[in-house]
């Protein structure tokens, strides 16, 4: 975006997420100065002045070479005829034309900001008594202004997300010589739509955890996928990787794409993680979501399921509702939104053993 068409500096979240620019009520001082109303009074004011003085220097180069009575008679005629009259009236207007200027580009602009922050707190102050006397409940305001900031003041959701889990074995023989560990294939696909009044420059996020083993930390990566039309070859991985410092426990991505108001964006993000044979993938999001749809297919000799991390319900679509399961293919569908922070639980186990659903795995977190 250009600079001359920013409004109001980004700002952060409640998520802790760099808010983008958004139009301002109040332009910034050099909007002022494209407006017609700036440039026909800096033109008057030139003009009249310059006038006034082209008048001023006639008169004195004339009246030096008049006659006293020829001087006297000048002055004694009527006001319209009187040249000195109209050379002051015109070097008035110049100077009330720059005053106006001034006044209207400064005194006028800071009166519109106070008038905008009286605005936006009598807005924020109704927010509060709305909900309060809808819901009968006196929230702290706290909690209101997180709410607001982290669903309510989102400028971009999520439509619609498609989330594929594919467990199988992994195939470096090398450093799995017991076959102790598992690849775990996931692939993301999402539709990210701009529901704001104005172009945001949003930060797509993907986090994925790095397994224990020093050995086998290469293998948690991103294969492939599409970044609205530009595909993530080798160098966007990388320029994703490079944009966001990594943990001791995860591998950070971010791509940053410009989305204008009402517009859509397709991302699609294909990666690989190792995991262990009684394991499990904890998902959460950045971003509300208004359909997820999960899929799993495990075909291996696993106890395994698919639980919620939200307050809706999560159905199965082509199997039984109840866990655990068996080998197979089964397709989950949210019956409600997904808020932020919200999400699925993917665990499985050899038959048999016991493992704890919220364990040591830390949760990925996409937006």
């Amino acid at each position: 975006m250009p600079w001359f068409n920013r409004r109001r500096p980004a700002s952060r979240s409640a998520l802790g997420e760099d808010r983008p620019e958004e139009p301002m009520w109040v332009e910034p001082i050099w909007y002022e100065l494209g407006t017609r109303r700036f440039w026909f009074l800096v033109v008057l004011g030139v003009v009249a002045l310059s006038t006034s003085t082209n008048i001023d220097q006639h008169i004195v180069i004339k009246f030096a070479s008049l006659p006293l009575d020829e001087r006297m008679k000048r002055l004694a005629a009527p006001w319209y005829q009187n040249p000195e009259i109209w050379a002051g009236t015109l070097r008035d207007i110049g100077f009330a034309s720059l005053i106006a200027l001034t006044l209207g580009v400064f005194v006028d602009r800071a009166s519109r900001i106070r008038q905008q922050r009286a605005v936006e707190r009598a807005l924020q102050a109704v927010t509060t008594n709305v909900l309060q006397a809808s819901f009968k409940l006196k929230t702290p305001q706290s909690i209101v202004n997180l709410a607001l900031s982290s669903i309510f003041s989102v400028p971009v959701i999520r439509k619609s997300h498609r989330l594929t889990f594919v467990l199988s074995d992994l195939d470096d023989i090398a450093n799995n010589p017991e076959g102790k560990y598992l690849k775990l294939a996931i692939s993301s696909d999402y539709e990210l739509e701009n529901v704001s009044g104005a172009a945001v420059d949003h930060l797509v996020r993907l986090n994925i955890p790095l397994p224990p083993d020093p050995a086998l930390r290469t293998l948690a990566k991103v294969i492939s996928g599409t970044v609205g039309d530009e595909p993530l070859d080798a160098a966007l991985i990388a320029r994703g990787d490079n944009a966001i410092a990594d943990t001791d426990y995860e591998r950070r991505y971010i791509w940053t794409k410009h989305i204008v108001a009402g517009e859509t964006l397709r991302v699609v993000t294909n990666y690989e993680l190792v995991k262990e044979k009684s394991d499990n993938e904890i998902w959460t999001s950045f971003l509300p979501t208004q359909t997820l749809d999960v899929i799993a297919d495990v075909q291996l000799d696993l106890e395994w399921n698919i639980d919620s991390r939200h307050s809706g319900n999560l159905r199965s679509l082509d199997g039984p509702q109840d866990g655990p399961r068996h080998r197979g293919r089964v397709t989950f569908r949210t019956q409600e939104p997904i808020l932020p922070f919200q999400g699925v639980t993917f665990w499985w186990r050899p038959p048999g053993q016991h493992i704890h659903q919220d364990g040591a795995t830390p949760a990925r977190v996409v937006g």
